[in-house]
């Protein structure tokens, strides 16, 4: 075997269901553009087998309704394992290996790098995110958060002195800041909470796609390696170590 999955049929049509915000380098679709690493990693697996993968971007609220309780799209992305499980929503769920690791850290003002959580008291974080570890602090009566609509928006509430910190993946930021040409001005403090997660395809009823994809990603590392180099993506605190305080 070549390392690729032999196409002998006609074109299977699978629908991927994705969030539709801007989470590059990881992810970025709407109803006009589909990129990032996950784009172009699926768009790899579909040269060497026989999908057709379309994708189909929502709010993230329709998003899980179409999935979880209409069945009328094939596969979620990104889910994880530990998600939703007080909603008893991991019952018949199939996963894929992971497909990439993030970093859900704190980003604070160069100069406030270790400064600790006894100087924090508002954390800004986007729409939709949950950060596990800040809730629990914020439950106890430590820290305030304050929602706004984009990661960019929680960024500039860190600039502008309006919140300690941002509770930004860290590849999403970087990307941000060199967008709005503000490297160097922000940082994550690893001192502040912050989550190591794995990312995964899911589905309820189409394992026979997982199974495909998952022997692609195992004979075909070199290649997904290579996908990740070019999206400069960073998937642990160690890899970051010659970053902080220093890279942006």
């Amino acid at each position: 075997m070549n390392g690729t999955v032999v196409a002998e049929q006609s074109p299977v049509p699978i629908s991927v269901g994705v969030a539709n915000i801007n989470y590059y380098p990881h992810h970025f679709f709407d109803d006009t553009q589909s990129d990032g690493y996950i784009h172009d990693l699926l768009k790899e697996f579909e040269r060497n087998s026989n999908y057709q993968i379309i994708y189909v971007p929502l709010p993230i609220k329709r998003l899980k309704q179409r999935f979880f309780e209409k069945m009328n799209i094939d596969i979620l992305y990104p889910y994880n394992p530990n998600w939703h499980k007080k909603q008893g929503k991991n019952s018949g769920l199939i996963y894929s290996e992971p497909i990439v690791g993030i970093i859900g850290g704190t980003m604070v003002l160069k100069e406030n790098v270790g400064r600790g959580l006894s100087a924090f008291r508002l954390l800004g974080v986007p729409r939709g995110f949950t950060p596990i570890e800040w809730f629990k602090l914020q439950q106890q009566n430590k820290v305030d958060i304050v929602e706004v609509a984009t990661a960019k928006d929680a960024l500039n509430m860190v600039l502008k002195g309006r919140v300690d910190g941002a509770d930004v993946e860290y590849n999403v930021a970087k990307h941000l800041l060199s967008r709005m040409n503000l490297n160097g001005r922000l940082t994550i403090d690893p001192d502040l909470p912050y989550s190591l997660v794995n990312f995964h395809l899911v589905t309820l009823n189409k394992k026979q796609f997982i199974k495909d994809l998952n022997q692609f990603m195992v004979l075909n590392q070199d290649k997904i390696q290579a996908i990740k180099s070019r999206y400069e993506l960073k998937e642990s605190i160690t890899a970051l170590k010659g970053n902080i305080g220093n890279d942006y």
